[in-house]
């Protein structure tokens, strides 16, 4: 995984309570975002992520060289604001994007601003994630995940999460576990909670799986 991974972007349009980004291993300079890119494509699959991977200006073009470098599958790891643009998820799969793969911390729009601590995350992160799963069925490769970083207060929602993602046609949703938000006063409700969104999984034909801690 983590030679298959490009940590890239130092910059975000969100100011989340808990960031998932391994800030140490991240990147600007297009140059060395490059080289990685071209060393990672040689594992055959390749995931671009960091703090807003989606904000670095040569983001199509380190797409491209992925597949040129021989990444059979390219995927792009984000909070999809960017694909609430009208036309930027079509150009991201042109561009050789076969799995994207959205940041979901909360289950309302509202609350999901507030976790972001920016106003309209919630919405556009909604609306780029509705955009970019209609595409799904029109382009062939095209796979669209959901992942949940449930905090604190979110745990409760996260069966619910799951059903949010499948509505909005998501084919796979992850559970990033962090030991930060986990509710430590009880973990057994958080392990039945996991077990919960498990099987909503399965119920609504979703692939799910967890990461982290």
């Amino acid at each position: 995984a983590q030679a298959r991974t490009v940590a890239a972007g130092r910059t975000c349009n969100n100011r989340c309570r808990t960031c998932v980004a391994h800030h140490a291993e991240l990147e600007d300079r297009s140059e060395t975002i490059a080289l990685r890119v071209v060393q990672a494509a040689k594992t055959g699959a390749l995931v671009l992520g960091g703090r807003e991977p989606a904000l670095l200006a040569g983001l199509l073009g380190h797409v491209r060289l992925a597949k040129e470098s021989g990444a059979a599958d390219v995927e792009l790891l984000t909070n999809a604001r960017f694909l609430a643009s009208p036309g930027a998820a079509a150009k991201l799969l042109r561009a050789g994007t076969t799995r994207l793969t959205v940041k979901r911390h909360r289950l309302s729009d509202a609350d999901e601003a507030a976790f972001a601590q920016s106003p309209a995350a919630g919405e556009q992160n909604h609306l780029g994630l509705q955009q970019a799963a209609a595409l799904q069925d029109t382009h062939g490769g095209w796979r669209v995940a959901v992942l949940l970083v449930p905090a604190h207060e979110a745990w409760l929602e996260l069966p619910d999460l799951v059903d949010w993602a499948a509505d909005r046609q998501a084919r796979e949703v992850r559970v990033e576990v962090t030991a930060g938000e986990l509710p430590l006063g009880d973990l057994a409700l958080a392990k039945l909670l996991l077990a919960k969104s498990a099987a909503r999984a399965l119920e609504r034909g979703l692939h799910w799986s967890i990461d982290g801690c």
